[in-house]
């Protein structure tokens, strides 16, 4: 019986989102993106689901210390530190982590400590093909790649941009990111410079057609079933028509209290609901504390009981969140109402929309504290249900 609340992964949607990701990457291998906490469904449970995914061929973190987590579940996968180095730079390289290098400085402090473990470091290079923010700018990156090559423990294994505006109908500043990115390559490539692994696409950036094919797509929001926008998805369905995905995560919380209040009554801090009827309230051990949004504050709709929609009565506080669950019949304590996850009124895209903010921003906010457990057959769909994991429900289970 579950006291607080808790995240339901579904291993059956995961394995569905990656087969489709998979199909429209065509030739390109998959390269799943675990950076902070899995998009919030959790880093662990997500590195297992993928260790036994055989789509997925490498993984990649923001950090080293998310990374070495990833290793000790994942060591026969390869994995990409996509951002952040930090004074765990010892124990990747013992690891064979490939690390994203952007600074000669960074490059010269990993050769020098590769040579003194005896080893040889796999590095990536980040190219800034207009995003402004990390990443060595096209102009300048053949001479900085020549000094890379000079550096005797240093393996160049790879390079990567970003893209920045693939939800745009106007996918104009899309295609001058990637002519940047393919001019660059093809200057390698004409100096007899040979990099295995090249990769510019996220999951987002399938809605994209690449004038080539490149090792990896990333597959960031999509492998959780998570889209950015309405218009995103149509873009995307444009291109790859029969794409389709399911939502990995459900976010419940158990009722831990009913109250039937009378009409004039109100709910919670500063009075902002007031009853305009007999009332029944549930309430249940979740506030902005545990990531849910205060901005959810009083708005309808966005929580389901017993597969109705359910609205939040008053404000989220710290801990607790009141729901007014007057047209639902039979309501007990313990019953589960679904927070955030699934389809319809709760998915994560219609609460992020209700929140005013971004699905991934959202799902990021769920505090790593909530327990999050692998489900085999939470969405048993017929397109689904051949997707399952069997008998790989926990942790333990799954190691």
């Amino acid at each position: 019986m579950h006291k607080q609340s808790f995240i339901e992964l579904s291993s059956a949607a995961f394995n569905y989102n990656l087969q489709h990701i998979k199909q429209a990457a065509g030739d390109s291998r998959i390269a799943l993106v675990l950076k902070s906490n899995a998009y919030g469904h959790g880093l662990r449970e997500c590195a297992l689901m993928a260790k036994h995914n055989p789509d997925v061929a490498w993984t990649c973190t923001a950090s080293i210390s998310e990374a070495l987590i990833v290793h000790t579940l994942i060591p026969e996968k390869p994995i990409l530190v996509l951002y952040s180095l930090d004074s765990s730079v010892e124990q990747a390289l013992a690891r064979g982590i490939h690390l994203t290098v952007q600074s000669i400085e960074d490059a010269y402090a990993i050769n020098t400590l590769a040579h003194t473990l005896g080893i040889k470091a796999f590095i990536h290079v980040k190219i800034d093909t207009g995003m402004s923010r990390l990443g060595i700018t096209p102009d300048h990156a053949p001479a900085f790649i020549q000094k890379i090559l000079t550096f005797t423990n240093l393996i160049l294994y790879g390079i990567h941009t970003h893209l920045g505006d693939t939800s745009n109908h106007n996918q104009t500043f899309s295609y001058l990111q990637l002519q940047r990115f393919d001019t660059l390559l093809a200057h390698l490539e004409s100096t007899s410079i040979t990099i295995p692994c090249t990769h510019a696409l996220s999951s987002s950036g399938l809605a994209i057609k690449p004038l080539r094919t490149y090792s990896l797509v990333r597959a960031g929001a999509f492998a959780y079933g998570i889209w950015k926008s309405e218009r995103h998805k149509h873009l995307i369905l444009q291109r790859h028509p029969s794409f389709h995905l399911e939502p990995v995560l459900q976010w419940k919380a158990p009722i831990i209290a009913l109250k039937t209040i009378q009409e004039g009554d109100t709910v919670g801090y500063n009075n902002t609901f007031i009853a305009t009827r007999v009332t029944t309230l549930a309430v249940v051990p979740i506030g902005y504390a545990d990531g849910y949004p205060r901005a959810l504050s009083n708005k309808k709709d966005v929580g389901l009981l017993k597969g109705q929609p359910i609205s939040v009565a008053g404000l989220v506080s710290m801990n607790l969140t009141a729901f007014d669950v007057t047209d639902v019949p039979g309501v007990r304590i313990n019953d589960p109402i679904l927070l955030v996850g699934g389809a319809g009124a709760s998915s994560i895209y219609a609460c992020a929309q209700a929140a005013g903010t971004i699905s991934n921003e959202l799902a990021v906010s769920i505090s790593s504290s909530v327990q999050r457990t692998i489900q085999e057959e939470l969405f048993p769909h017929s397109h689904v249900q051949d997707y399952t994991i069997k008998k790989k429900t926990s942790l333990h289970d799954m190691l």
